[in-house]
């Protein structure tokens, strides 16, 4: 019987990867959650049914408004950092835990022992997220979370998308960018190409295109 699990589905391209890979590690997927935090545009919620509806998978969006705005004001002395950086309210550091919390709560609801992430450092806190699920997991609250991709080299997740024959929907299906998904498909996939989501997305696709090339070529000279 294949062990029941719940994904974090935020629309971009390593939640959607990681939701793969657990499915072709024989997870039974009961659920991808999504959550509505009040972000800038809802184009990442539309992506993330989208891939839901690929993956074949059941999808909630939920919207905790009271819990967002807690970590609002446990978050604010990072506010002036996170302008200058280029990121908006969907990297702060209270909110990624909040999410975690929630994933755990609602996995245990659907008695579900494992929550899958495509969180990534220094995306998130790492210190932190360890001390979180430490102590979710010392109160034997019955979850675990995996993170695949969260000390992962640039480039990994699109790498992890050809080897599983899904370059093109990770490409066209998934959205990082912080300002929502344009009318123009870059190379790499939808948006500004400006913000924080999508720079970091640009040089993984370089990245894994470079390795993709070489093995190739490797293969060409054995040949």
């Amino acid at each position: 019987m294949s062990e029941r699990a719940v994904v974090l589905l935020s629309g971009g391209l390593n939640s959607f990867v990681v939701a793969r890979l657990m499915q072709s590690l024989n997870y039974d997927i009961v659920e991808a959650i999504c959550f509505n935090y009040g972000q800038e545009h809802c184009d990442e919620i539309d992506a993330a049914a989208e891939l839901a509806r690929f993956l074949d998978v059941p999808f909630s969006v939920f919207n905790p408004q009271m819990s967002w705005e807690m970590t609002d004001r446990m978050t604010m002395e990072q506010v002036d950092h996170m302008e200058k950086v280029g990121l908006n309210n969907s990297f702060w550091f209270g909110r990624d835990l909040m999410i975690h919390l929630l994933g755990a709560s609602r996995a245990r609801a659907l008695d579900a022992p494992i929550v899958a992430t495509g969180a990534t450092t220094p995306r998130v806190d790492r210190l932190a997220l360890d001390l979180l699920e430490k102590a979710i997991e010392a109160d034997n609250f019955g979850v675990h979370f995996e993170h695949p991709f969260l000390d992962s080299p640039p480039g990994h997740a699109f790498k992890v998308a050809d080897a599983f024959g899904i370059w093109d929907q990770a490409i066209t299906l998934t959205l990082d960018c912080l300002r929502g998904k344009v009318e123009k498909l870059n190379d790499w996939g939808y948006g500004c190409g400006e913000c924080e989501g999508c720079l970091i997305r640009e040089r993984g696709h370089k990245a894994a295109l470079k390795i993709i090339m070489e093995a190739f070529e490797n293969s060409r000279e054995v040949s």
